[in-house]
């Protein structure tokens, strides 16, 4: 049986969640190739290259994660159903299934005890599989 492809980018985002201090962040940011994008508008500005990400934060015994949102309900990524699908079975949930007053993002979201970051990585990898990027996609990581 071949090993994960994903394993390596699991343990290391597991023993990076559990070292988390309190308000310590982390992000997982897919990195894009400068796309080609048409320039548009008077100054010819261009949007920038959605992109896949996953994010986590400390807040006391919890770790708050958020995975891309779909372009659908105000996010980056263009989603479709069968992913969408994915995503909430693997645990994320959907802005419309959050409280009210956490409703001000378009990302799907989870919260979790710290005790949990084997389970919060495995999503993230989830996640990234759901979304369509490969195993040895250069992945950019961010932590403050």
């Amino acid at each position: 049986m071949s090993p994960d492809p994903w394993s390596q980018t699991s343990d290391r985002l597991t023993a990076k969640l559990a070292s988390l201090e309190h308000d310590d962040t982390v992000v997982l940011t897919e990195v894009a190739e400068a796309a080609a994008r048409p320039t548009r508008g008077l100054f010819r500005r261009s949007r920038p290259t959605p992109v896949r990400y996953v994010q986590f934060r400390r807040e006391g015994e919890l770790i708050t994660g958020e995975c891309v949102g779909a372009a659908s309900w105000g996010g980056y990524y263009d989603i479709d159903e069968a992913t969408d699908r994915q995503l909430r079975a693997l645990g994320w949930k959907a802005p419309d299934e959050v409280p009210d007053a956490l409703r001000d993002s378009p990302n799907y979201r989870v919260d979790a005890p710290r005790e949990e970051a084997p389970t919060l990585a495995r999503m993230a990898v989830g996640a990234f599989e759901a979304l369509g990027l490969a195993a040895d996609a250069e992945l950019d990581w961010q932590d403050w």
